[in-house]
């Protein structure tokens, strides 16, 4: 039998393949898209995807809440129990889908006043509606979907994935080039969702018997779900909220033109951060496992395990990022498509803030703690939107990225670790707290060093620039790591990773 640990590997060791892959293509077939179309086109998608995730908010929480009711009934292999939240969860998935239709063609009256562009689009209601109908298509297997990734089986998933993206990439690529349609480009993410779906329910079908069945949940376990989500929903409409009112606030504020642009930086940051956020991923059921079985000085230990990975991705990552993005910028795209100083220090505080506070994220959702946290999360998001339009107006755009820094540092950023370590650890946040602050200032003066050392070379050519990153890289990594070995919980690291390499994942 697999350990909890091997299969954290083997998920990781797919999404980290998948995802890169995923990146890798997003970032050609965008080359492709900016020099086809321009910047007006490339900001206009990037508020279509965002403003999309807004209008899911129906569905926020849901994912979350269904895993977490799954872990129970799947570690007792209680199969009718699982049948019965599959058909439920199957039920509330369409009501889901035909909310965000209704949304959807709501908001689609609101659009000359969200996309301030001067030069207009033509047929931007028919390219919204495929946006829309694409994000709708999206749900319909994602009650089977949830079931494999509770189950530690999310792999099975990102293999379709890693097929179905590659394919779709060759054909949007063929696409941008030949037919130079933004309506077929949009088509094909249809088409793509559309057989990805039949794909997903032959493989969940096959690996559960249960998901055909047909059962019903007793009205106290129906509360019981009902009770989880609404907590969940209200912390997942938080973090949406921060992540993507930036995106619609700078449309309407400071014009779309300029969320193509900081869609650039956006697809970069994504890529940089890939190994860390796909890592709380992929352990995020091996935690609901843990949790279930483990008492908590063992859950602290593997949290240990966490907050290193975190320290180390944060103080690698994001001083090569703040160093290397600009140059990257404007060698791949020109000067006019790079962001002012001010702007990329919003975007690297803004970083920091959101993948430190991920250490926490496996055990605050395995643990279901939404309940606790969804107040504090509430306030969080209406202090974000108060901030970014009082800052957008004072300081331009960066004070809108700004925003979300602030506000998650005013309210999330000290309050959720103490929920968690008290209901999941049973101990103080101080220790948090001072790692926080550490790697805080560690990071900042990393990256002011690195930005130092890119600013005396003034790299001008593709080549000095791959061999610049190569020596940051280099020195941030040779700075960090013994730093990093002398934390608490670092043997335990090793172990572990002696562990996935010395069986084949």
């Amino acid at each position: 039998m697999e350990s909890r640990t091997q299969k954290s590997a083997r998920n990781y060791f797919y999404s980290i393949v998948s995802q890169v892959l995923l990146q890798v293509i997003k970032f050609i077939t965008v080359t492709a898209f900016l020099k086809t179309f321009g910047a007006d086109y490339l900001g206009i998608d990037n508020l279509f995807v965002n403003l999309l995730t807004v209008i899911s908010l129906a569905d926020l929480g849901l994912a979350s809440a269904m895993a977490y009711s799954y872990y129970g009934p799947l570690a007792e292999g209680n199969e009718e129990k699982l049948a019965a939240l599959t058909t439920y969860f199957q039920k509330v998935y369409r009501g889901i889908i035909l909310l965000i239709g209704i949304i959807g063609l709501l908001v689609m009256l609101l659009l000359p006043y969200i996309v301030k562009l001067d030069t207009e689009i033509p047929h931007l209601r028919v390219y919204y509606i495929l946006a829309l109908l694409n994000t709708m298509l999206s749900y319909i297997c994602a009650y089977k979907a949830t079931v494999l990734t509770a189950d530690q089986n999310g792999y099975m998933l990102t293999r379709i994935d890693i097929v179905a993206n590659i394919l779709m990439a060759i054909v949007r690529l063929f696409v941008i080039l030949v037919f130079k349609s933004y309506f077929l480009f949009l088509l094909t993410a249809v088409i793509r969702t559309i057989l990805g779906n039949v794909a997903y329910s032959i493989v969940s079908d096959r690996q559960y018997s249960f998901i055909s069945e047909k059962k019903a949940l007793s009205e106290t376990e129906r509360k019981e779900v009902i009770g989880a989500v609404i907590p969940s929903f209200v912390n997942k409409f938080c973090d949406v909220m921060g992540n993507t009112t930036d995106y619609l606030l700078t449309s309407v504020m400071i014009g779309t033109l300029t969320v193509g642009y900081y869609a650039n930086y956006s697809t970069i940051q994504k890529i940089a951060t890939l190994p860390y956020t796909l890592l709380t991923s992929a352990i995020t059921s091996s935690v609901g496992n843990l949790i279930s079985s483990e008492d908590g000085d063992m859950r602290y230990e593997v949290y240990q395990q966490v907050r290193i990975c975190g320290f180390i991705s944060c103080a690698v990552i994001i001083p090569c990022y703040s160093s290397l993005v600009g140059s990257f910028i404007k060698l791949w795209a020109g000067d006019e498509y790079v962001l002012t100083m001010s702007v990329l220090a919003a975007i690297c505080i803004n970083m920091f803030t959101l993948y430190y506070e991920q250490t926490l994220l496996p055990f605050h959702d395995a643990m279901g703690l939404f309940r606790y946290t969804k107040k504090i999360k509430l306030i969080q998001a209406f202090l974000n939107l108060g901030l970014s339009i009082l800052l957008g107006h004072l300081i331009g755009f960066g004070g809108i990225i700004l925003a979300s820094a602030l506000s998650r540092l005013m309210t999330s950023g000290w309050y959720v670790p103490k929920i968690v370590f008290a209901k999941c650890f049973s101990r103080s946040p101080a220790k948090y707290l001072r790692d926080y602050i550490f790697s805080g200032a560690y990071t900042c003066l990393l990256s002011l060093v690195c930005i130092f050392i890119v600013y005396l070379f003034n790299i001008k050519t593709w080549m000095g620039w791959i061999c610049e990153a190569i020596g940051i890289l280099s020195f941030c990594i040779i700075l960090t790591l013994p730093i990093a070995s002398r934390m608490k919980g670092s043997e335990g690291l090793v172990s572990k990773f002696h562990i996935i390499f010395s069986k084949r994942v």
